[in-house]
């Protein structure tokens, strides 16, 4: 039935960081969801991140996801937030169109303008920090750790070695940049503006000066010509694919590693449908559909993903585990196949580890290659 920590109970993992693990976690007690990241005690006996904790405690505002919890134990200490039911906002971005971008842009320059105004800033500030809630606004994740020392190099922060609030509005500005193109800077390499518009393309050129004074202020940058007329950002919605319930059973009956949130469901009364499109549909997983047999597609699939350089591992019950090097960071990704019926085939992609842009850039090629 899985871990369970300070009366939650550990469900399934969504994400993997440098320092941590976030999971999806039930509270015993009530039943409720929530996001729970786990990492070595030390990081939390840490002065600096007990006093941004004491902070980001007491927010209350609707773009930043919170802190209900803070535990300890004898080796790990433990974050647990609310949980962002949408997923990352980076698995949707792909179709977003420049005016659906600007929607989407202002609510987190909303949010580090509180933030900054709180005397607290982000310093590595990335596309995995946005996340999308259940009433589909941008909220930005949990950031008390990321004061400490990084062990890995963001392609999305900012290149003074001493971060501050001007750090997040570098880092802004990447990932507007990442938004707008569908592609991932490149460290020391001039930024690629093919086919954006003049506005973005001066707006993202003021947040990334790389003297940190002569960046534009996040003032300027919500006034900017480019954004101006969007004002009211409480109302601005996304639209994610609803999964209907009779899918949702067909989805639990076919994913063996699903089988806990079943009976977490059952035991616990909890709502399934969160529990499955959470981690199955947002947090960089997704799927399509082949009209083949499964043993086709299986080795079809590992195939054109060996053909593009990757290093497949095989693992159980026609799954395997695709690894390729990317600008010198690894993208993971698990390909799973399932059998709706003797002519059709599912075929489910999610990213392990790796830049979520290079996740639906490999998965749009296969899904492709497929289709033609």
């Amino acid at each position: 039935m899985g871990k369970v920590v300070g009366g939650y109970r550990f469900v399934k993992t969504i994400g993997i960081g440098s320092q941590s693990k976030t999971k999806v976690c039930v509270h015993m007690d009530n039943g409720k969801l929530f996001a729970i990241k786990q990492f070595p005690k030390e990081l939390l006996e840490n002065c600096v991140v007990q006093e941004r904790l004491h902070k980001i405690y007491k927010f209350n505002h609707p773009f930043f996801l919170s802190v209900i919890d803070v535990l300890k134990s004898e080796t790990n200490g433990y974050i647990v937030s609310e949980l962002s039911e949408g997923g990352e906002l980076f698995s949707y971005s792909h179709d977003f169109s420049e005016t659906r971008i600007q929607v989407c842009f202002i609510q987190p320059i909303d949010a580090l303008l509180f933030l900054h105004s709180q005397g607290l800033f982000i310093g590595n500030l990335k596309p995995e920090k946005l996340m999308l809630s259940k009433d589909h606004h941008l909220k930005i994740t949990d950031f008390s750790l990321s004061v400490l020392p990084q062990t890995t190099n963001s392609p999305y922060s900012a290149p003074e070695s001493n971060k501050s609030e001007l750090s997040d509005i570098y880092s802004a500005g990447l990932i507007l940049y990442s938004l707008i193109t569908r592609k991932i800077p490149q460290n020391n390499s001039p930024l690629n503006f093919e086919g954006v518009s003049q506005g973005a393309i001066d707006l993202i050129t003021k947040m990334t000066e790389s003297v940190p004074d002569k960046r534009i202020s996040l003032h300027d940058v919500k006034c900017n010509d480019w954004l101006n007329g969007i004002k009211e950002t409480n109302d601005q919605k996304f639209e994610i694919k609803n999964v209907s319930e009779s899918n949702l059973v067909e989805e639990i009956s076919r994913v063996s590693e699903l089988t806990a949130f079943e009976i977490v469901g059952k035991a616990m009364s909890v709502d399934l449908k969160a529990l499955v499109e959470g981690p199955l549909v947002g947090y960089s997983a997704t799927s399509f559909t082949v009209e083949d047999s499964a043993n086709s597609v299986y080795q079809n699939a590992k195939q054109k993903l060996i053909d593009a350089n990757y290093r497949c591992v095989e693992k159980e019950n026609k799954a395997f585990v695709a690894h390729i090097n990317v600008d010198r960071k690894i993208l993971t990704t698990r390909v799973e196949v399932f059998e709706r019926n003797p002519t059709s085939t599912e075929v489910i992609f999610y990213r392990l580890t790796g830049e979520p842009l290079d996740f639906v850039k490999v998965f749009n090629e296969i899904r492709t290659q497929f289709a033609e």
